[in-house]
């Protein structure tokens, strides 16, 4: 993982401004985002570079400007994507957070630029502003929902759950490598090219 330790330029505040407005769930004040610019730096991560290993402690608050990250743990022999990030979305591991070692991988797919808020700085603002609490409580719910939505929308054999992917979440197919997209659907990566394929000659 590699730091710029520049803080974020004017385009970086305008971008993270942006997709904080985007996002909608909860819409946190904009002092407040200036305020998690003004304390950060940014990270730059390469294709395949983890930003959290598995059983390693790593508290920063994280939010993705732009590239695609995954969440992955190994299963024996094969690798479980269990969920993408876009830009905008905020990345805490919270086992992490408590101390212990983290329980999975957090990697990017793809190029990818974060702004990073050291856990010191986070606890600070946890601790001094209330707003900056209900935004976080808030998009803890919105993660909580995701994940039960996921579970209730993502359901059916492979090719269904692939079209789902390709109609919600285009970009990852366009641009994350066969071998994640299979991990996450739970096939092999030469099922998923025939699959592919098939669906190409309908």
């Amino acid at each position: 993982m590699e730091s710029s330790g520049k803080r974020p330029t004017d385009t970086d505040r305008i971008l993270l401004h942006k997709l904080v407005q985007e996002e909608g769930f909860s819409t946190p004040p904009a002092e407040i985002v200036d305020h998690i610019l003004d304390r950060s730096t940014v990270v730059c991560l390469r294709s395949g570079e983890p930003l959290i290993s598995l059983g390693f402690v790593n508290p920063d608050f994280y939010i993705l400007l732009d590239g695609i990250i995954r969440r992955w743990h190994p299963d024996g022999n094969r690798e479980v994507t269990s969920a993408f990030a876009l830009a905008g979305t905020q990345i805490l591991d919270y086992h992490s957070y408590l101390g212990k070692g983290s329980a999975c991988n957090i990697e990017a797919c793809t190029p990818a630029r974060l702004i990073r808020l050291r856990w010191r700085d986070y606890d600070e603002l946890l601790n001094i502003n209330f707003e900056f609490c209900r935004w976080r409580l808030m998009m803890a719910y919105n993660q909580m929902f995701f994940m039960e939505f996921k579970n209730s929308v993502f359901m059916g054999n492979a090719r269904e759950r692939y079209l789902q992917l390709l109609a919600k979440r285009p970009e990852i197919i366009r641009h994350v490598s066969l071998k994640i997209i299979a991990s996450y659907l739970g096939v092999t990566p030469n099922y998923l090219s025939n699959l592919r394929h098939s669906l190409a000659t309908d």
